[in-house]
């Protein structure tokens, strides 16, 4: 049986609720939030005596179930599964989110987050273009659309993630069928729709965000940012906005798109001189993941630590100028370089403007420091919307009771912020105790989110029904069967490309249980 917690006396911090470090008590029966008990005397209550209290922590962007992860693991020690669930744990998450899962990787993506433990998990499925090329051509939305969701359901992933913003084949005899990057960007925007979550159903091992369609994440590109209209890029959440920002011009445009309502994660990083994955020569690691270009793994020579360094202060600098904003959140660049470790030195260089120059050099002028509502904000409240994970993020009645707790408060400074943060003093994840005491208590149901869609009510109307309704309905229906059709055709196109039958990218319930 689920207990009924009592958390009393802490200073809490719920930017989604509008509150800001009120002395408050939180009251938990079973899983969810329930502010308006009244009969107490069964409950167990927890005095924190004025510790900090939020919403856990969200991870929007981590790859610790990214293919060839191990490998990683191997060259620079990268943190096992079991390591990385502990310490997301102690840090006060309850949620990661893999955003490199492909149609090819999805059953051993899923089978890796199935073993990282404390924490529930979810994953971006990476899509190239090159599959849906033929209908981008002809305009066709509504195919590409069913497909992504259908794709989205068999991977089991809670959003379509866009590397390649244009469609290009190699040179030889295939030129003709470049589609650039204006015309791929128009069509996302129709395919993308923007429609929110609708509901939630959750069982043992997984929970199932019911949508109307499947949200759209991009990866930030200089050219994104500077030629792409502004209300375009809205309908879309953009991934490492930091990385497209090259000069004054691109910088003010990313700065308006968020100061307008846009969603990005503000990718941001730590100078880090350790190893890089290299081959024995020194030279680059090509990954070819069937994209416009691979992914490269190399040493980080001179030039690109300048590069690095450079977009690190912009990066910052954007943290800090769009702090009180709604809508962005933080994301790091591992495995190679800054790990979802180093957040509270990230978080604790925000709060501290001294610490801040210590971490990121003196090139970082800006006085403001971020409060721990900033942080309640950027970590939890925001990623949480990010993801469409609604019932998170928040402590409202019917949230999901998971809640961190610190030994921390607004006077705290320096790398005792860093070390507050690094261990939380309680964690509580769907109303149980992750940590207690700052020590490890249990092992939580944890549990794999992914999307699920509103199915199409297709019974026949009553017989008070008027005859043009009718026959309107069945011109729907006959219009939304040509299109099932054509999404089945193009399906089955992306698996022949690839010599599969659809049962080889299907993720089962044997990869998602926990």
């Amino acid at each position: 049986m689920k207990k009924r917690i009592c958390i009393k006396n802490g200073i809490v911090y719920d930017p989604l609720n509008g509150i800001n470090g009120e002395k408050m008590d939180i009251f938990i029966d079973g899983c969810h939030i329930d502010n308006e008990l009244n009969e107490l005397s069964d409950a167990e209550v927890l005095d924190v005596n004025g510790c900090a209290v939020m919403p856990a922590g969200v991870d929007v962007h981590s790859h610790v179930a990214t293919y060839g992860l191990n490998f990683a693991r191997y060259i620079f020690n990268f943190p096992t599964v079991s390591a990385a669930g502990l310490t997301y744990a102690m840090m006060g998450y309850s949620h990661v989110n893999e955003p490199l899962m492909t149609i090819d990787t999805a059953s051993y993506v899923h089978h890796e987050l199935s073993s990282i433990p404390f924490v529930d998990v979810s994953a971006l499925l990476a899509v190239s273009l090159r599959e849906v090329a033929d209908e981008i051509r002809e305009g066709d939305h509504e195919t590409v659309r069913g497909v992504f969701r259908r794709l989205a359901e068999i991977t089991k992933a809670i959003g379509i993630k866009i590397y390649d913003k244009r469609v290009s084949y190699e040179r030889k005899g295939y030129f003709y069928r470049e589609i650039d990057m204006e015309t791929c960007i128009q069509f996302l925007k129709s395919v993308s729709q923007n429609d929110v979550p609708c509901d939630y159903e959750i069982d043992d091992n997984e929970m199932r965000i019911v949508m109307k369609n499947i949200p759209i994440y991009m990866r930030t590109s200089e050219d994104i940012l500077r030629d792409v209209p502004l209300d375009v890029l809205k309908a879309f959440r953009l991934s490492h906005i930091s990385s497209g920002i090259t000069d004054d011009e691109t910088y003010e445009r990313a700065f308006k798109f968020l100061r307008d309502g846009g969603s990005a994660d503000i990718g941001i990083s730590i100078p880090h001189d350790g190893p890089r994955i290299t081959d024995a020569a020194g030279s680059g690691v090509f990954i070819d993941i069937g994209f416009d270009k691979p992914l490269i793994f190399s040493a980080a020579e001179t030039e690109k630590k300048s590069e690095m360094k450079k977009e690190m202060e912009v990066s910052v600098r954007l943290a800090m100028e769009a702090h009180a904003f709604n809508n962005i959140v933080f994301s790091t660049d591992s495995p190679n370089g800054c790990i979802f470790a180093d957040y509270p030195k990230v978080f604790a260089a925000l709060m501290d403007r001294n610490m801040r120059k210590d971490v990121f050099g003196d090139a970082i002028i800006s006085d403001y420091e971020y409060s721990l509502f900033d942080i309640a904000r950027v970590r939890s409240a925001n990623a949480a919307r990010f993801l469409c994970l609604d019932m998170k993020g928040h402590m409202g009645a019917g949230a999901i009771a998971d809640i961190a707790i610190y030994e921390i408060n607004e006077n705290t400074k320096g790398h005792e912020i860093e070390r507050k943060l690094r261990k939380c003093k309680f964690l509580l994840k769907n109303g149980d105790f992750v940590i207690y005491n700052a020590e490890l208590a249990a092992h939580p149901n944890c549990r794999t989110i992914y999307a699920d869609f509103l199915k199409k009510d297709n019974k026949k109307n009553g017989q008070n029904n008027k005859k043009s309704k009718k026959n309107d309905n069945k011109i729907k229906n006959n219009k939304d069967n040509k299109v099932e059709d054509k999404v089945e055709r193009v399906l089955r196109r992306i698996c022949d490309s690839r010599s599969f039958r659809r049962e080889h990218i299907r993720v089962d319930k044997i990869f998602t249980s926990r």
